[in-house]
């Protein structure tokens, strides 16, 4: 039986979410389930750590990353496995007033915003890395095909720079533009050929000082 890696970056769980963690480990889903938790000051790097034990061990399928902020259950999981789909994420809000998803729902070239095909997936540029499933193959695909960061360094115990962290150029951006590790981590894998997707059925809070989106959280509100 395989097992799915839920990788996690950061140095604490918050109650809640370590008893999530036992929760899916004890699950019945037809895989098995480990979890692991890398901290540094980089987030790109406990990224890239977290990849690695994966690629390094081939009896893991993939990795689901996991922010300790984004509210998941069990039923997540299962929901975005069953789609057999090698880069898919779940859907959670930015953490600001107003409804705004952690979604590139434009393309990169502009046009019209992106809908969900007649499965229920977006297919998008990029999203925040708070509930992405990534699988064995895209990690060996990047690695083979762009070597060139491939790298030894000190402070990451990765042979690569997955979660890429800087500055781009190509067509879309040819004055450059700034990526986070994860949107960067999107970027290259569809340079390696694999196109990210959205779940629209796997739709999660994100904590802060209150769980965003608002408006999600004012319906829930019971009226009288």
């Amino acid at each position: 039986m395989k097992t799915l890696l839920l990788a996690i970056p950061g140095k604490t769980l918050p109650a809640p979410f370590a008893y999530r963690l036992q929760e899916a480990k004890n699950a019945n889903l037809g895989f098995d389930i480990e979890w692991a938790m890398v901290g540094t000051g980089s987030i790109a790097i406990a990224r890239d750590d977290l990849s690695a034990i994966v690629f390094n061990n081939k009896k893991y399928m993939g990795a689901l990353f996991i922010d300790t902020d984004v509210k998941w259950e069990i039923g997540h999981i299962k929901q975005l496995i069953e789609r057999r789909e090698p880069f898919i994420s779940g859907i959670y809000s930015w953490k600001r007033p107003g409804l705004q998803w952690h979604l590139s729902l434009f393309t990169s070239s502009g046009g019209e915003p992106v809908r969900p095909d007649e499965n229920g997936l977006f297919h998008i540029d990029g999203t925040g890395g708070g509930f992405m499933y990534v699988a064995r193959e895209v990690l060996e695909a990047m690695y083979e095909q762009q070597p060139e960061r491939r790298h030894d360094s000190i402070g990451s115990n990765s042979p690569y720079n997955w979660w890429f962290q800087g500055v781009i150029k190509d067509e879309n951006w040819p004055k450059g533009r700034f990526l986070g590790e994860d949107h960067g981590f999107c970027y290259w894998a569809k340079k390696a050929g694999y196109h990210l997707k959205a779940d629209s059925r796997v739709v999660m809070l994100h904590t802060g000082d209150a769980d965003y989106p608002l408006e999600m959280a004012y319906n829930l509100i019971p009226k009288s």
